[in-house]
């Protein structure tokens, strides 16, 4: 085995490594951190690989920039964070303990 080989050998484990930490960080992690905030009672959207809730936010983002407010409200969270407006509605305001 000469300098190639070991190059090779070399390229082959930081390839394997890099691999490694993308599968864990794309699919095992967002499906370990549901499946903990689903034990605890909190609910919420579904999980999509690559994307998560992206094109969800992205889209409701868009849509309220497009809606008018209120001179009076102060109300600014479905304007803002639309999609924790919608997710508030949908799933419910959660409780946390309080430490």
């Amino acid at each position: 085995m000469g300098h190639l080989g070991l190059i090779l050998v070399a390229l082959a484990v930081i390839l394997i490594a890099n691999l490694w930490s993308t599968l864990k960080g794309m699919l095992w992690r967002p499906q370990a951190i549901t499946k903990k905030f689903r034990e605890q009672g909190v609910m919420g959207p579904e999980y999509k690989f690559r994307t998560g809730c992206l094109d969800e936010i992205s889209s409701l983002q868009f849509a309220a920039m497009g809606t008018e407010m209120d001179v009076n409200s102060h109300d600014i969270v479905p304007r803002v964070l639309p999609h924790y407006h919608k997710w508030m509605q949908q799933y419910g305001k959660q409780r946390f303990p309080q430490f």
